[in-house]
């Protein structure tokens, strides 16, 4: 069975990375898949130093199908992730992808290939999330798996077709802020959502992840999470997806297995309400936001 290629994104992390590294070595898909490590140009000269400890500790990894992607300039997360998947995923038609902060189960390959080859005619599966984080599941839930309408950028998987469908530059964003009922659905992945697209598309953040999550949405898709997390983030003090550490977003990893049926269950009312309580913004934030982005 062919295995998908796996992307790394890297920066100036080489204690992560290594942990990275460490926690793939354990799955045994590992050296037998293809592996793009893309590592950006520093931003700062006070950064090249750990961007360069970056560089030497992937050229030591000893992989026999390792490509190493070094930038001749600083891109920044986004456009390194979008250019990135874009290179690997039209050759290869689906991708694994990865960020230097996180760690994963020795079966996180094994689950995220599995589940690749299995769903890639399930148009209603936009991607795949090797994350899942503390919710609860009701106690009579049946099965392994849930669709959520979010997109995970921790441990992720995607097909081509639905990479491809992504617009970058969510044009029709202007028509979307205008229509509260549009704004509404979307926070059903988290109501923090229409926000962050607001500041994306005003220019005051600069996130891949929220673009796609819109197109999730827009299409009437789903992201599917596993019961049992096999990744996880790291904290670590150049993180990129928390400004400060909090215990509500780590997770315990857990190597049960996770038993994919050929059809995935329906999307569960239940665990998707479950799902946007956990990102329910405080009553101060909710607030500023009303106030700040209208």
């Amino acid at each position: 069975m062919s295995l998908s290629p796996i992307i790394i994104f890297a920066y100036r992390r080489p204690e992560a990375l290594q942990r990275l590294f460490d926690s793939l070595t354990r799955n045994p898909e590992w050296l037998h898949s293809e592996v793009f490590i893309f590592i950006d140009a520093a931003k700062h000269p006070r950064e090249e130093a750990d961007v360069e400890t970056v560089v030497q500790l992937t050229q030591r990894l000893s992989h026999p199908h390792k490509h190493i992607i070094r930038a001749s300039h600083p891109k920044g997360l986004a456009r390194s992730v979008i250019e990135g998947v874009s290179h690997v995923i039209e050759k290869h038609q689906r991708a694994i992808v990865l960020e230097d902060d996180l760690e994963c189960t020795p079966d996180f390959l094994a689950f995220m290939n599995a589940a690749l080859r299995l769903y890639k005619d399930h148009q209603q599966i936009f991607s795949l999330s090797g994350y899942t984080p503390p919710i609860s599941w009701p106690g009579d839930y049946p099965h392994d798996i849930t669709l959520l309408p979010r997109l995970s950028s921790l441990g992720w998987g995607i097909w081509a077709d639905r990479w491809q469908s992504i617009d970058w530059q969510v044009s029709d964003f202007q028509l979307f802020w205008k229509n509260p009922k549009e704004r509404a659905a979307f926070s059903r992945g988290g109501e923090d959502l229409p926000y962050m697209l607001y500041k994306q598309q005003k220019g005051l953040i600069n996130s891949w992840a929220i673009r796609a999550c819109y197109a999730l949405y827009r299409q009437e898709k789903y992201c599917l999470y596993p019961r049992y997390s096999k990744c996880r983030h790291v904290y670590t003090k150049h993180s990129t997806h928390l400004r400060f550490y909090s215990r509500r977003f780590n997770t315990t990893l857990s190597t049960q297995a996770v038993l994919l049926p050929d059809t995935p269950p329906p999307p569960d009312v239940r665990i998707i309400q479950s799902f946007a309580r956990y990102h329910r913004l405080t009553p101060w934030r909710r607030l500023l936001n009303r106030l700040r982005y209208r």
